[in-house]
């Protein structure tokens, strides 16, 4: 029996005797690379050569992301399904929920709550 504790970033998967953690591979360059084609095609003009190109790198970069994530999900899931595995269940989507508040109550820790669920997010709990 297999127990996987999902944490922001990494997988912690233990079988009584052995534990060890799964890093997700860190997206950070690539994201910054997605955030700089994503400003210079908001400056080009629409409709021009070179505005069609910056679109192919940005989603080349957005594809290959994506790609990175599913193969570390595909990797983790399969060194997992060897044997019996007891997964905690997460609500990922409330546990991702905005904390920016209302007009009358504005929410604490904003930003600080938008780059952890920036990680979660991105760490793909959902496709495991």
């Amino acid at each position: 029996m297999t127990g996987v504790d999902m944490n922001a970033g990494q997988v912690a998967v233990s079988d009584g005797r052995h534990a060890c953690i799964l890093h997700a591979p860190d997206p950070r360059r690539l994201e910054a690379k997605i955030r700089r084609q994503q400003r210079r095609l908001a400056r080009q003009r629409r409709g021009s050569r070179r505005r069609e190109r910056t679109r192919r790198r940005l989603a080349r970069a957005q594809r290959r992301l994506a790609m990175r994530r599913r193969s570390w999900q595909h990797h983790v899931s399969r060194r997992l399904a060897r044997g019996a595995v007891a997964v905690e269940v997460l609500q990922t989507r409330a546990m991702t929920a905005s904390a920016k508040g209302t007009v009358d109550a504005p929410g604490q820790n904003v930003r600080q709550k938008a780059g952890l669920n920036r990680v979660i997010l991105a760490t793909g709990w959902s496709g495991l």
